[in-house]
């Protein structure tokens, strides 16, 4: 889960216009604060394809129905956490995820929050793994251990691209070691020897 202490009225998220209206505070000092559950490892793949010059990027969002119960779960964990007397005594108002694009299923319903999820859900902006880091004869990678793309002489991916799987926080400190890893592996230097624990 992540908290902000604010709630968000500019569509950064860009959400059709009928669906931010519902969704986001139409009162510019407006107090409060928002809780979105995150997946961490989703289970649906999406795809790149390079054949021109306009590459066709398809992330294939909640392909996989076990990536929406999961986050059902994460939910059902949310109102756990915001009935608890702290939150309560905050001011928590259930209420006001009441929405209207999804008043065809009962509130707080399975089928309630998936709909709420399929409409309102949103990417973190940290896409991974799109050129697979692995060994040289795995027909699913694209890069080598020295981060060198297969096939092509001389050229490396150093990015998030690279990760085989999603880390489990935030994508930037282990972007930053891919990158410190890459200037070792060129420079052909052990930069960190002086970190190693002596076993």
């Amino acid at each position: 889960m992540i908290m902000f202490p604010s709630l968000f009225g500019k569509n950064i998220f860009n959400y059709r216009e009928e669906i931010a209206k519902d969704m986001l505070s139409q009162a510019p000092n407006e107090h409060g604060f928002c809780v979105f559950v995150a997946l961490t490892h989703p289970r649906a793949r999406g795809t790149i394809r390079l054949e021109s010059s306009d590459p066709l990027i398809n992330p294939n969002y909640f392909h996989d129905q076990k990536d929406i119960n999961d986050l059902i779960g994460g939910i059902r964990i949310w109102e756990q956490l915001m009935e608890t007397r702290a939150f309560r005594e905050l001011g928590v108002d259930f209420s006001l995820m009441e929405k209207p694009f999804c008043s065809q299923h009962p509130f707080r319903s399975d089928n309630y929050w998936e709909c709420i999820i399929r409409y309102a859900g949103f990417t973190e902006f940290h896409p991974t793994s799109s050129c697979k880091m692995g060994p040289l004869d795995k027909n699913d990678t694209v890069v080598d251990p020295q981060l060198r793309v297969k096939g092509i002489e001389g050229l490396r991916v150093v990015d998030a691209s690279i990760f085989p799987k999603i880390t489990s926080g935030n994508t930037n400190a282990p972007t930053i070691m891919v990158a410190e890893k890459a200037a070792d592996i060129i420079r052909g230097k052990i930069t960190i020897n002086h970190l190693k624990r002596s076993l």
